[in-house]
């Protein structure tokens, strides 16, 4: 039977192989676990890629209206099979999506991905411990968001942008190139990271009195602010106006290879294959890795100490381990 690896099961063994057992061994409770509700930051991340691969290959508005809706129902289906979605909830997050958009849309640079990349998904083999041949049983499931002139096109939604230092060391990015050149023939140049941060520009900010207010905090873009002092007759002030013109709403960091990057992931993914291997067997028993940095988001915090099975059956729709499944449907991934 073939054994797909992610990067999301790689990362998670890596991290904590508690959080790693309850996604995908299914030793630690009885079988792995799924949360029944789907977190609004992985809900607005797979909507937003969705949307903005297909405006950058289409090149029309509503096509990424289209992409956004399909992805937002697939979520929202899921929450109505537990009882879990609601109308308001689900408008409120489309329409803070459509004020993205639309920013996005005023300010991004035009570029056309290419159809043959677009929202893809590989499946190649990992190689053997030996490193000589294909494995027979370990594959790596990767997407691809878009693909432009040898370049692969990675979008990401973010509570705050990423310093361009730790971008550089993502391994992800790493994985899903070295899979693209074993899936195509092709060695990527290297991948060009577009980062959105997760806020829409507000109107100017006015005060009690009737006048705009000259704080440099407010959410607003700086032609807006512009604007809305001389719609009241206020004089601008240009510290305020060259603050908020310095704000990043988005970035894009390109990240090109060094010779033998690519050949050192493919050894990384036999290490990691390796050890999903030892912890699929029971071979190794999963450490819980406690540190905040690892626990604070974590799905499963509330039952990692002892897992209780009625607070388990609550939370979690209880599913296979991966290991037990058979020619398992994929689906979009979530955010690292």
């Amino acid at each position: 039977m073939t054994r797909l690896l992610s990067y999301s099961e790689i990362s998670r063994a890596m991290t904590c192989q508690a959080q790693w057992d309850f996604t995908y061994g299914g030793h630690l409770a009885g079988s792995a676990l799924k949360k029944k509700a789907v977190a609004p930051i992985l809900s607005e991340g797979k909507a937003w890629g969705a949307a903005v691969a297909a405006y950058h290959a289409a090149g029309t508005g509503q096509a990424a209206i289209d992409a956004m809706d399909a992805q937002l129902h697939e979520d929202g289906e899921r929450m109505r099979t537990f009882g879990l979605w609601s109308s308001d909830y689900h408008n409120e997050m489309r329409m803070h999506l459509l004020r993205l958009l639309n920013h996005y849309f005023s300010i991004c640079k035009d570029f056309v991905l290419d159809y043959e990349g677009l929202e893809k998904e590989l499946i190649v083999p990992i190689p053997s411990r030996s490193g000589k041949r294909a494995s027979s049983r370990y594959k790596l499931l990767s997407y691809l968001d878009g693909t432009r002139d040898r370049w692969l096109i990675e979008f990401k939604l973010r509570s705050t942008l990423t310093a361009v230092e730790q971008l550089q060391l993502n391994r992800q990015i790493r994985i899903y190139a070295w899979a693209y050149w074993q899936h195509t023939g092709r060695k990527p140049i290297g991948v060009e990271v577009h980062e959105r941060w997760n806020e829409a520009p507000k109107p100017p900010r006015i005060l009690k009195s009737g006048r705009p207010s000259h704080a440099k905090d407010q959410l607003c873009t700086a032609q807006a602010y512009k604007d809305g002092c001389s719609e009241h007759g206020e004089v601008m002030v240009a510290e305020t106006y060259d603050h908020l013109n310095q704000r990043r709403w988005q970035q894009v960091v390109p990240i090109i290879f060094r010779d033998g990057e690519l050949e050192e992931a493919g050894r990384e993914l036999v290490s990691a294959a390796k050890l999903i291997q030892q912890l699929d067997s029971g071979e190794l028993f999963p450490v819980r890795n406690s540190r905040p940095q690892n626990c604070r988001g974590c799905a499963f915090k509330e039952i990692c100490p002892s897992p209780d099975n009625d607070l388990v059956d609550v939370l979690f729709e209880r599913v296979p381990a991966k290991r037990e499944r058979s020619d398992e449907p994929t689906v979009r991934r979530t955010a690292p």
